[in-house]
C-alpha cells in the first residue's frame, strides 16, 4: 500500500454513531451524540475530493474512491495517512463491505475483487466471477472473504449464485427474485430477501443448503436485511418506510415505519442501530433496534447540538 497524508481534522475519532458519506460534499462526515441527541458534523478534510465510500464505523475505518481513481484505505484513529490499494481497480462501480467490516467486495464491469484483513492487513484478490452483470445487483461477501453471494438475475432471477475462495461456483434456488442479501458477521449464514417480501434463511450457506422462508416478512419494495449480532433476529427494510425485526426462531415479525424512503441497513458503531438514509436535504435517519420497543431517529446537521426526534 502506498501511504499520502490527508489533513486530520480535530472531530475525528470515535464519535458514538461513526461516520456517513456525503455524496454532494464529496467528504465524509462524524455522526456525534446518541439516539434522540446527534448530529451530523461538518465535512472531515481528508485533502483530496471523496467519490464513493464503504464505512466501518465500528472497525473505524473507510475504504474510498479518490478524486484520480483510486481506491485508499483511511483509518479514522491512526497519524493520518490515507493508504492506497495499489492492486484494487481504479473506479469500482460498487464497494461494500461484509457484515462485520473485516472484508470488502469491489466490482467493476464484470471484474470482481475482494479485499481481506480489513482493516489491519488488507489483502486484495480477483475473483473470476464467469458472470457479467449490472453493479447495482444485490451481492454480499462473508466476513472472512471466503464466500460472495451474487443474485445476478437474467435467466435465472429466482437463484444466488454462491462463489467460494476455492474457486467454486454452485447455484442456490430461492422462492423469488432477489432484491437485498447479508451474511452474518461471524458465521457463513445467509439472508436473501426477496423482491415479494418474502425473508429466506440459510445457515451454513453451500450449494445444497435447504432455504428457511419467512413468507410476507417484509414489504414488497424491500432495499436491505441484515443480521442481529447473535444471529437471532433479521431486520429488514423496504423503500416505502416499513421496517421489519423478523426473530428467526420463532417466525414472529415487529413491524413499524419511518415514513421515509428507507434505503439501507448500514450499521453504526452502536449495536443494533442502523442508518437508513443518506446525508441530505431531508434529515439523516437512525432505526433503533437495541431497546425492546424499536425506533426510528432523525439526525439534524450541522450547527448547534439539538436533539433529534423520534417517529
Amino acid at each position: 500500500m502506498a501511504a499520502t497524508t490527508y489533513a486530520q481534522d480535530a472531530a475525528v475519532g470515535t464519535p458514538a454513531l461513526g461516520y456517513v458519506f456525503d455524496e454532494a460534499a464529496q467528504a465524509l462526515r462524524a455522526v456525534r451524540g446518541l439516539p434522540g441527541a446527534a448530529l451530523v458534523e461538518d465535512p472531515l478534510d481528508a485533502g483530496f475530493p471523496i467519490r464513493s465510500a464503504a464505512i466501518s464505523s465500528k472497525r473505524n475505518f473507510a475504504l474510498v474512491t479518490a478524486g484520480d481513481s483510486s481506491v485508499r484505505l483511511l483509518r479514522f484513529q491512526d497519524s493520518g495517512a490515507a493508504a492506497a490499494l495499489d492492486e484494487a481497480m481504479p473506479s469500482p462501480d460498487r464497494m461494500l463491505l461484509s457484515s462485520g467490516g473485516s472484508s470488502a467486495l469491489l466490482y467493476r464491469a464484470g471484474r470482481l475483487q475482494s479485499v481481506a484483513g480489513l482493516p489491519e492487513r488488507p489483502v486484495v484478490r480477483d475473483w473470476n466471477a464467469s458472470l457479467l452483470f449490472d453493479a447495482g445487483v444485490p451481492m454480499a461477501i462473508s466476513d472472512d472473504a471466503r464466500l460472495i453471494a451474487l443474485a445476478p438475475g437474467g435467466d435465472d432471477p429466482a437463484a444466488v449464485r454462491l462463489l467460494s475462495s476455492d474457486g467454486g461456483s454452485s447455484r442456490m434456488p430461492m422462492p423469488g427474485s432477489i432484491v437485498a442479501l447479508a451474511f452474518h458477521r461471524s458465521r457463513r449464514d445467509l439472508l436473501a430477501l426477496t423482491a415479494n417480501g418474502d425473508l429466506c434463511l440459510v445457515r451454513d450457506a453451500g450449494a445444497d443448503t435447504p432455504c428457511r422462508i419467512f413468507p410476507g416478512a417484509a414489504a414488497p419494495d424491500g432495499t436491505a436485511v441484515q443480521f442481529s449480532p447473535d444471529g437471532a433476529r433479521a431486520y429488514l427494510a423496504a423503500a416505502g418506510g416499513n421496517l421489519s425485526i423478523v426473530d428467526l426462531d420463532t417466525g414472529d415479525v415487529t413491524r413499524l415505519s419511518c415514513g421515509c424512503r428507507a434505503s439501507s441497513l448500514d450499521p453504526t458503531t452502536l449495536e443494533m442501530v442502523f442508518r437508513l438514509s443518506p446525508v441530505g436535504d431531508p434529515p439523516l435517519l437512525l432505526f433503533d433496534a437495541s431497546q425492546v420497543e424499536p425506533r426510528v431517529w432523525f439526525v439534524p446537521r450541522g450547527g448547534r447540538r439539538s436533539e433529534g426526534g423520534s417517529r
